[in-house]
Order: structure tokens, then C-alpha cells, then sequence
């Protein structure tokens, strides 16, 4: 007897599901309400003139897994704000994105910044944020909390940006757009497989990322504290406390700075 196998895989893991939203284009003020009415409960939403009303429009094509969603959108403008009081509602999730076309202006719990085409960008819904778009089409990885290594969690992502043409931005954009492009072909398990792989290059350019800027930031603060020693040997009160404040680091900061050349007395005997 023969086993065929592609039934049996089937049977142990269905086909992904592609999932359309307003196929039938429609837009205008009716369909911007509908959509601002039932994403209420999640984000704040507007539009930077209303008189855009008249052409919004949104449609997506969304692929579920038990895990996580994959989601190509396109769209026209608008404002989205998540506050305290959406969060507390729930979507406790974490989204790997990218823009495909158009741009956007983000305020990630305060900091400032902008996504482009070719971009891909780490937001974190348990964190504040509002994103101002331009028309666009973009494609989105959207992860339960639990779905997310812990690795990813205790770096703090939220807001980070790989630009268009690093390495890193690259990799996870071929990636992603690899996945949507092969997901009507694939199983959930499949699929999964896919996203897990995703998250791990992610985690692992993010961790990357992170580390090459601690780098560069204790570089700027160590030349500071020496740029500030060099221009100030003349000042017989010159010491610790006025360094670390002229570098922008605490007292105990300085120390670990400037260890490598003997501390901050042996800089200054050496000067």
C-alpha cells in the first residue's frame, strides 16, 4: 500500500487562510466612519484634513495563524494614536513592520521618527504611540505578547527603525515579502515555521543594532570627558563631578569610562 503524503500533512496542518477586507474598494465618508467607529476600543483615529474623508480608503489581505497575523495593507492617510486607556483595553501584541510604499511619522513613547519605503520598524502596543501616514501599502508581522522571546522583550524595541538599504532591513524585508508571497502555499505549521524564523533575525539584527549604538554612545561620552579635560586643564578646580556633568554621565559613569586610561587622576597627571 501507498501513503499519500501531501494528504497526510494536510490533514496534520491545514492550508493558511488568506482573509480579504473590502474587495469591492469602497471609500468616502460612510467607510471612514465604519472604520474609526470599530477601532475605537484600539487606536484613536483621524485624519489630517477632513475633507480627505471623501477618498479614504483601506483594504488588506490577512493570513491568521495561532500565533501571530501576516497583513499587507494599503490605504490612504490618516492619524493613529494608541494611549493608556487603549492599552489597557488589550491587542497586547508586538508588530514587525514594513513600508513598502509611502512614509510615516512616528512618536514611539516620545521618541520621535520616521519610517520610509524600504524601512522596517518594531512597535510594541503595551507602549504608547501615534503614527502619522501618507498613503501607503505596507506589510505587517503581528505577534502575541507570548509569541515574543524574551530576547526581543528585554532589549525594549519599541520604535526601532532599520533603515532602507542596511543589512538588517533588507533581510527582514525580503523575508517578510517572501512569506506573503509563498503563504497561499502554505500550511499553518508551515506558516509558523516561517514567522518564528522572522522573529529570530529580528531579535538577533535588533540585538545587534543595540549594541553597535551602546557602542557609539559610550564612544561620544568618553571623547566628551577628554575634550572637556583637554579644555579645561587650566582650572585648578577641575575634577570628577564637573567632567561626569560635562559628559552627561554620573559620577560613577565617568570612572567606567575613562578606566582603560588609568582613571581620572592618571589623565590629568598624564596631561
Amino acid at each position: 500500500n501507498t501513503v499519500d503524503l501531501s494528504r497526510t500533512e494536510n490533514r496534520s496542518s491545514p492550508k493558511l487562510q488568506g482573509l480579504d477586507s473590502n474587495v469591492q474598494g469602497d471609500f468616502g465618508p460612510r467607510f471612514w466612519q465604519g472604520f474609526r467607529d470599530s477601532l475605537a476600543h484600539l487606536y484613536t483615529v483621524s485624519l489630517p484634513d477632513p475633507a480627505e474623508e471623501g477618498r479614504f480608503t483601506l483594504s488588506s489581505r490577512t493570513y491568521p495563524t495561532p500565533r501571530a497575523i501576516l497583513m499587507r495593507t494599503q490605504g490612504t492617510a490618516f492619524t493613529m494614536t494608541r494611549g493608556p486607556a487603549q492599552i489597557a483595553r488589550g491587542a497586547d501584541q508586538l508588530i514587525i513592520y514594513l513600508e513598502l510604499e509611502g512614509s510615516c511619522e512616528t512618536d514611539c513613547a516620545g521618541i520621535r521618527g520616521h519610517i520610509a519605503a524600504g524601512d522596517v520598524a518594531i512597535i510594541d502596543y503595551a507602549r504608547p504611540f501615534q503614527s502619522v501616514t501618507t498613503d501607503y501599502v505596507n506589510l505587517i508581522v503581528h505577534l502575541a505578547r507570548e509569541s515574543v522571546p524574551a530576547t526581543m522583550l528585554a532589549l525594549d524595541p519599541h520604535g526601532l527603525v532599520f533603515r532602507r538599504g542596511s543589512g538588517a532591513a533588507r533581510l527582514i524585508g525580503a523575508a517578510m515579502q517572501e512569506f506573503y508571497s509563498l503563504a497561499d502555499h502554505l500550511t499553518v505549521s508551515e506558516a509558523e515555521a516561517a514567522t518564528e524564523g522572522i522573529v529570530a533575525l529580528t531579535t538577533a539584527c535588533a540585538r545587534a543594532r543595540m549594541a553597535t549604538d551602546e557602542a557609539d554612545h559610550v564612544k561620544s561620552r568618553r571623547r566628551a570627558a577628554l575634550d572637556y579635560i583637554e579644555a579645561h586643564l587650566a582650572d585648578a578646580q577641575l575634577g570628577p563631578d564637573e567632567i561626569a556633568e560635562a559628559a552627561n554621565v554620573s559620577r560613577a559613569s565617568l570612572y567606567r569610562l575613562l578606566a582603560a586610561e588609568g582613571g581620572i587622576r592618571a589623565i590629568l597627571l598624564t596631561r
